[in-house]
């Protein structure tokens, strides 16, 4: 028989498995943040607003193709702001965004911001 409060318990095993998760996470945002500044310098985008939108729109694409959620905060944070002015609301990606490759997503982010200036 199978206790379940015994097999409800978070395990040794359970904490390195999100430990590895964690770390994993961090090293895909650096990597694709680091693609970003790359292409952004590639193809010639020099807008401090437009480089910002392209690196919030690469953190929340990366959270959605993880399966993970991502809070406002936590992206704030990740780009060296102070993350207690901003809430704990969720990003999602728009639709739009769902099936497109990451340099597929930039050029769709320039786009757009160009479009609203």
């Amino acid at each position: 028989m199978v206790n379940h409060l015994e097999s409800d318990m978070w395990k040794r095993e359970d904490t390195k498995e999100w430990l590895i998760q964690i770390g994993n996470r961090l090293e895909d945002f650096e990597y694709y943040l680091k693609q970003t500044t790359d292409w952004c310098e590639i193809h010639g985008i020099w807008n401090d607003a437009a480089i910002f939108m392209c690196c919030v729109m690469t953190l929340v694409w990366v959270s959605y193709q993880r399966g993970e959620q991502l809070s406002k905060a936590e992206v704030f944070e990740i780009l060296g702001f102070d993350q207690n002015e901003f809430g704990n609301d969720i990003y999602e990606l728009g639709t739009e965004f769902h099936n497109l490759d990451h340099d597929g997503l930039l050029y769709r982010v320039v786009k757009n911001f160009q479009q609203e200036e």
